[in-house]
């Protein structure tokens, strides 16, 4: 599923929204019958594009950024969605 939002940086005052595809995280489930048990899956984010919350023209800047602020983007961006689908904004069949 392809997710936006706007994130910060550490020590910037810049906003960057980033673009990104994100697969339903689904926690392990330890107990009960084997054929109900499975370990846990998903989560994982993928950063499609970043551009500055200023810019109007949404120019992609992902390759100019420096991989510790990819990184930090990235850490934000599962928190978030995570966030997002703890509160149902989405579930496991979208």
């Amino acid at each position: 599923m392809i997710l936006q939002n706007e994130f910060y940086v550490k020590g910037s005052d810049a906003g960057f929204v980033v673009e990104f595809e994100y697969e339903i995280y689904r926690s392990a489930k330890t107990y009960g019958p084997a054929e109900n048990c499975h370990p846990e899956e998903g989560g994982d984010v993928d950063i499609l594009q970043v551009w500055l919350a200023s810019d109007t023209d949404m120019t992609d800047i992902s390759g100019v950024l420096s991989q510790k602020v990819l990184d930090d983007l990235k850490d934000q961006c599962e928190v978030w969605a995570r966030e997002q689908q703890s509160s149902g904004l989405f579930n496991y069949e979208d």
